[in-house]
């Protein structure tokens, strides 16, 4: 298994990674992975729920 802590941020149309590799990642991540269907390769990076998501992961867990 991955870091735990790691966190994959994905979209559905990413030119660098094909349909086989976006399951492959999704299924061996779940519920790590930041993902929207569109955003190419980055392009997502501007979107507000984006951002909050991303900062959400950056957070430490409370415990």
């Amino acid at each position: 298994m991955a870091e735990p802590n790691l966190q994959l941020v994905l979209t559905g149309n990413d030119f660098l990674i094909t349909a086989d590799d976006l399951a492959w990642f999704r299924e061996r991540f779940g519920d790590r992975v930041i993902y929207t269907e569109k955003g190419g390769h980055m392009g997502q990076l501007w979107r507000p729920e984006v951002k909050k998501k991303i900062a959400n992961a950056m957070r430490p867990a409370q415990p």
